[in-house]
């Protein structure tokens, strides 16, 4: 599996931080892990730097990650935007891509990129070690689950966020990949634990269209509400995002169990519970007979959003009588 830097990810991504470091802006996901590389990049980005883009930056210009990436994934090796209509966001993406460029010249980016070359091929390397150094994952085995294949895949390294996001495009998955802040030690290096988080973001490369696909128009509230009773602590931006994180652990737990590690899914149902992911060991129940069903479409539709539709109904009904 491909993994690597991209020049377009760490200059958008690199941009958000920087205009948020200068503001002293705090975000749930953007993030300083290797402090030497990015005073670096922020000593860089303030010889680069003009109004007009620090400007669009403040308004929410990159507001989220997977806005940074859609954008970075969308210019050219020029800066130039291709396949705009994919990106259905309403930019004047012209003069965003002047700006850009612009920037680009101002800071010596190019230079910059080309000069940490090396920095970046032994955190591709690291990373990749760290994929097979414990478990071999071989993405046959997410392909299998489903009855089918997203496409190709390729992993995306990027500084300044903790956080990953996968986009899908012309037969392509790409796993855009941040570091997590214990990287911040002179001798980066990648935890044991890489797998599993790369496991649960190939998940969502699948699980996520399930959800905009059978669940969009479905009251959930009470179903979140009822999580959050419960301990469950993390900031969704709709309720089906809640369902896609408890669906993906679900299924994470029965490929780790499955392939890596007997005994795995006791420790992890009760570690979800203790979470607020309270729907986890009923998902995995009903996930165990996806088989029966000709396709995961199906299953889904009879199963799982049967399942949370009826759920939210009874949650209501319940907390009417108290």
């Amino acid at each position: 599996m491909n993994v690597s830097f991209d020049k377009r990810l760490e200059l958008i991504f690199g941009l958000n931080y920087c205009v948020f470091r200068k503001h002293n802006i705090e975000s749930n996901w953007v993030g300083q892990n290797d402090k030497v590389y990015n005073d670096k990049f922020y000593e860089m980005f303030e010889k680069g730097i003009t109004p007009l883009l620090e400007t669009f930056v403040l308004r929410g210009g990159f507001s989220e990650r997977n806005i940074c990436a859609d954008i970075a994934l969308h210019l050219d090796d020029d800066y130039n935007f291709i396949n705009t209509d994919e990106l259905n966001r309403k930019y004047n993406y012209q003069m965003l891509s002047e700006l850009i460029k612009d920037f680009v010249a101002k800071s010596n980016y190019e230079d910059f990129y080309e000069k940490n070359k090396d920095y970046y091929e032994s955190l591709s390397l690291k990373y990749k070690v760290a994929l097979n150094i414990v478990y071999i994952f071989k993405p046959e085995m997410i392909e299998q689950f489903f009855g089918y294949s997203l496409g190709k895949p390729s992993i995306k390294l990027l500084n300044f966020t903790k956080k990953s996001y996968n986009i899908k495009r012309n037969e392509q998955i790409t796993f855009v990949n941040g570091f997590e802040k214990k990287m911040q030690s002179k001798n980066l290096r990648f935890d044991d634990m890489l797998i599993m988080d790369f496991i649960h973001q190939y998940i969502h490369a699948y699980i996520d269209e399930y959800g905009r696909k059978f669940l969009k128009g479905l009251d959930l509230s009470n179903i979140v509400k009822e999580a959050r009773k419960n301990n469950m602590k993390d900031e969704f931006s709709t309720d089906i995002s809640f369902i896609n994180e408890s669906i993906a652990k679900a299924i994470k737990i029965m490929i780790v169990e499955k392939y890596f590690s007997q005994g795995y899914a006791l420790k992890e149902i009760e570690k979800a519970n203790n979470s607020g992911y309270i729907y986890t060991e009923e998902l995995i129940k009903m996930l165990t007979t996806k088989n029966s069903y000709p396709s995961f479409d199906i299953f889904y539709l009879n199963v799982i959003s049967t399942y949370f539709k009826d759920l939210n109904m009874k949650l209501e009904e319940e907390n009417k009588t108290y």
